[in-house]
């Protein structure tokens, strides 16, 4: 009762707060992204590691425009996933451009495959404030497939001692990727960008069941901002 009663009055102390993307040209990111995934079958693995530079290269006052480069890849695989790893292994040293609305929402055809659908972990942030309990949905594309998904704003948390914004991202009942642990996602209240995000999904289609293990982390002291003396 005590924890219900704290939790209230935290809610009701909780000014809504409008997310967006606060960018500038030339602001720097570092991003480690780990993927890991099985088929349910003993001995099938395959765990990738990038570690992936991206840079504004235009921001306005209804777009931004990123340029992403994956600098480096880490791969390893065994059993039926042994083919995935030259996938990943490929990406080493490509990169590709995404334009988006200060919402997050694509302006251009989205990738199915290499860098862009390998390492896009996107988030479509709601266009009215929000707090506590808030909802809203949206169409996003994970690893080539586009899905429906909702997203419930939890409030704030810290992440290795700094505020963010703490988001969980449900997959909606009826389609081919379907949720075993939802996806968390941490924002940061400056930039609006994902300082860390952490899920596990299916995709249950005509063919082989595959498990989908993600891991994405903004790395210490990597945003470096066009604005900084």
């Amino acid at each position: 009762m005590i924890l219900a009663i704290l939790a209230v009055a935290a809610a009701q102390k909780f000014t809504p707060v409008v997310l967006k993307l606060n960018l500038h040209a030339g602001d720097r990111f570092e991003y480690s992204t780990e993927v890991h995934m099985t088929t349910g079958k003993p001995g099938d693995m395959m765990h990738a590691t990038l570690q992936i530079s991206e840079r504004v290269v235009a921001s306005t006052a209804s777009f931004v425009e990123i340029s992403h480069f994956v600098q480096n890849t880490k791969v390893e695989s065994r059993g039926a996933l042994s083919g995935s790893a030259s996938i990943f292994e490929g990406l080493k040293g490509t990169s590709y451009q995404s334009k988006q609305d200060l919402s997050g929402k694509p302006l251009e055809p989205q990738a199915t495959t290499g860098a862009a659908a390998a390492t896009s972990w996107d988030i479509i942030l709601p266009t009215e404030p929000v707090g506590p309990g808030s909802r809203w949905t949206s169409d996003l594309t994970v690893n080539g497939k586009l899905i429906h998904v909702t997203y419930h704003f939890n409030g704030r948390e810290m992440v290795r001692g700094k505020r963010a914004y703490k988001i969980v991202r449900t997959i909606q009942p009826g389609q081919d990727l379907v949720d075993v642990d939802p996806t968390q996602i941490w924002l940061s209240p400056t930039d609006g960008r994902i300082v860390r995000s952490v899920g596990k999904f299916t995709v249950d289609s005509a063919g082989p069941k595959f498990t989908f293990t993600h891991k994405v982390q903004r790395l210490d002291g990597a945003k470096e901002s066009a604005n900084a003396s």
